[in-house]
């Protein structure tokens, strides 16, 4: 599944750089491709694929800009700002362009006003996992052993807006 999902990014970033290679002079220099999240996570691993390949279309080096921090705001902010000239890219995902605005009033950036979306390169699916020797079998047994003993369990999040 995974590499299906990953020849489709291939796919499009060869389609996105074969467009953008038909504008005259561009690129020429490097192109930044900005992503708002840590090193090694699902997000960094679809833009090094693309970085990678979008790279060898365009005949310019794609460097891929890991900026983590609140739930993606700190390098979709540092993206917004860059001049819209094409040679900054973000990597947008659910909690940077639709929850962290609308759950903090203080937003660096309006995911409207200051990004264009190019393509959807990835849909990626969470999965909720429990030991096989769990006497959990369902999302609903889950939730009523949560709530018959709230004290005994704890959880990790990327936090809030994440």
């Amino acid at each position: 599944m995974l590499c299906k999902t990953l020849n489709l990014v291939a796919g499009i970033a060869l389609s996105f750089a074969s467009a953008l290679a038909m504008a005259a002079g561009y690129p020429d220099r490097p192109i930044k491709l900005v992503v708002p999240y840590a090193t090694g996570g699902t997000t960094d691993l679809i833009a090094r694929i693309v970085a990678s390949k979008l790279g060898e279309v365009m005949g310019q080096p794609v460097v891929v800009m890991n900026r983590p921090g609140a739930g993606g705001a700190l390098g979709s902010a540092f993206a917004a700002k860059e001049p819209a000239d094409g040679y900054t890219l973000v990597m947008a995902v659910e909690s940077s362009h639709a929850v962290n605005p609308n759950v903090r009033k203080d937003s660096m950036y309006h995911p409207i006003k200051d990004f264009a979306p190019i393509s959807n390169l990835a849909n990626v699916l969470g999965v909720l996992d429990v030991s096989s020797s769990s006497d959990i079998r369902s999302f609903k047994d889950l939730i009523e052993k949560l709530k018959a003993r709230p004290d005994a369990y704890s959880f990790g999040s990327s936090g809030a807006g994440g």
